[in-house]
């Protein structure tokens, strides 16, 4: 190996410190996604007394939470691998920030 290509492969692995914000970033989502299933029967209760169902419809709110999770990590750790870490969560947020636009946008 040459001494300009070791050079540049030393360069390329340097994160400038982006590993840290993406391990807080990534610790604060685990924390937030855990502290929402752990209330998961609260938030069945109120969802329950909110829209007057029956505990069948209204546990369909946690399935469909846990499901998506359960889909959706193996897509976004390929598209991570795929890319980088950086432009899948841009991608993430932009599709996340859409839908929540849309969604108010709907119901104003």
């Amino acid at each position: 190996m040459s001494v300009s290509k070791k050079k540049e492969s030393q360069i390329d692995r340097v994160d400038h410190g982006y590993a840290w914000v993406m391990i807080l970033v990534v610790f604060l989502w685990n924390v937030i996604c855990a502290a929402v299933f752990k209330c998961l029967g609260v938030l069945h209760i109120q969802i329950k007394e909110l829209f007057g169902e029956s505990s069948f419809k209204t546990s369909l709110v946690a399935f469909v939470m846990t499901i998506c999770w359960v889909v959706f990590s193996p897509i976004g750790g390929y598209l991570t691998y795929r890319w980088s870490d950086r432009i899948t969560t841009c991608i993430g947020a932009f599709v996340a920030s859409g839908k929540y636009l849309h969604y108010q946008k709907k119901n104003c």
